[in-house]
């Protein structure tokens, strides 16, 4: 065949092992594998994640020859708008290879809050059990992509209240904030929603409330959340993602109200089964395309980040 596939760098959680089982697979489909060494010309398929530097890249005229980008990552915020609207080939997208383990997160932080247990030392004779029941609460959904709709079909079948905020999609809710017992981020990074969370937000929420962001950092605006968290004791803050990352979590040892993570709700331990998988499904799509004497893979087969681009920025 003769194409090229190319990585520049690999997410610290896989290690140097997904490497050599990519080489492997992508050697066995006929193509010639490079890893942070590039093919002497622009590769034809580039394997990226959330760390590459597209415009860096794009400004060294490296992606000249590429027709395929797979970015195995359901976030894309690296990508630059300018980027995605004048590249020619096809970047494509791995929402699904996470979005369940996300989803997971969310619920598991959920029920952290509405059930807490514990081990009892002896046999209650009240058999009292102070906590929160899921169809008595409210929730406020912000963003109804791939995860949002997971999230939301098991809120629902729970019970539960749920208002759905995504005015692309056409959900607008627009409830009233005093009653909602739980916000969840789901929604994706672009103008239009950056520090959609801020003090006017939760100045309208009530003293308990659970707040979880899996998404992205720059949804809330930091410093505003610090206040919230400060001025709430008894609301509760589950965050994984941050407005800069590395962020230094020291910060938050001293909050009881507060639970952080480095980035990892979409980490499990079959991730680097999935991503191989859906890198080889694309790879094999690619090899029967151009068997077929097609430059572009079928629609439908994969989203593609061409079907986000708005006006002026990415959905």
């Amino acid at each position: 065949m003769g194409w090229t596939v190319f990585r520049d760098q690999i997410s610290s959680y896989f290690g140097n092992n997904l490497v050599q089982q990519e080489k492997a697979m992508a050697e066995e489909l006929g193509f010639k594998y490079y890893f942070q060494t590039a093919p002497e010309r622009s590769p034809d398929i580039f394997l990226s994640n959330t760390h590459t530097n597209f415009k860096k890249l794009a400004d060294q005229d490296f992606f000249s020859n590429t027709k395929f980008i797979i970015h195995a990552n359901s976030g894309y915020d690296n990508f630059p708008f300018d980027f995605v609207k004048d590249f020619s080939g096809s970047i494509i997208l791995g929402n699904q290879i996470r979005q369940h383990a996300v989803a997971d997160y969310i619920m598991a932080s959920l029920y952290r809050w509405l059930t807490p247990l514990s081990k009892s030392s002896k046999w209650d004779q009240q058999r009292s059990f102070k906590r929160k029941v899921a169809s008595n609460c409210q929730v406020l959904l912000l963003g109804k992509g791939h995860i949002g709709t997971i999230v939301s079909n098991a809120l629902i079948n729970l019970g539960m209240t749920v208002h759905i905020s995504d005015p692309h999609l056409g959900f607008n809710a627009n409830p009233d904030l005093s009653c909602i017992d739980i916000i969840i981020l789901c929604a994706g990074l672009n103008p239009t929603s950056r520090h959609i969370i801020d003090q006017r937000f939760f100045k309208k929420l009530k003293s308990e409330f659970l707040l979880i962001n899996s998404a992205r950092g720059p949804l809330i605006n930091h410093s505003d959340l610090k206040n919230a968290i400060r001025n709430s004791p008894e609301a509760q803050f589950v965050l994984d993602v941050f407005e800069t990352e590395p962020y230094a979590l020291e910060e938050f040892i001293e909050c009881p109200n507060v639970i952080v993570t480095s980035h990892i709700a979409g980490v499990h331990d079959m991730l680097g089964h999935d991503t191989l998988e859906f890198i080889y499904k694309a790879l094999k799509d690619i090899v029967s395309a151009l068997n077929q004497d097609q430059s572009t893979l079928p629609a439908g087969k994969f989203p593609l980040l061409r079907d986000r681009l708005m006006p002026n920025y990415l959905l």
